[in-house]
């Protein structure tokens, strides 16, 4: 049986608005061949979206991490692009389970 946790709307906005400043962050990061902040971000990404049950979010966090693990800037980018785009799907209502 899965544990579905129910995210209030307002926390789940919140949620994805950090995870937009996330982006911003990284793509600095990237920009400066920062390998350590790319790490990090990753690192947290894929812990706290799999505690919210964004398993999709989790798995770019595990990508990103090991993309920075092997300084390895076009990986990183490949998944930059995909947490914009699942910021952008938060932000116009593509589900709960995301």
């Amino acid at each position: 049986m899965e544990f579905a946790m129910k995210i209030p709307d307002e926390m789940r906005k919140k949620y994805t608005e950090r995870r937009a400043r996330d982006a911003e962050e990284l793509a600095r990061a990237l920009e400066a061949g920062d390998f350590t902040v790319l790490e990090k971000v990753g690192h947290q990404l894929r812990g706290n979206a799999a505690t919210f049950g964004y398993e999709p979010l989790a798995e770019i966090g595990r990508k990103m991490e090991m993309a920075a693990e092997k300084h390895c800037s076009q990986e990183a980018e490949e998944c930059l692009f995909a947490l914009k785009a699942w910021v952008q799907e938060q932000a116009f209502g593509a589900g709960e389970d995301g």
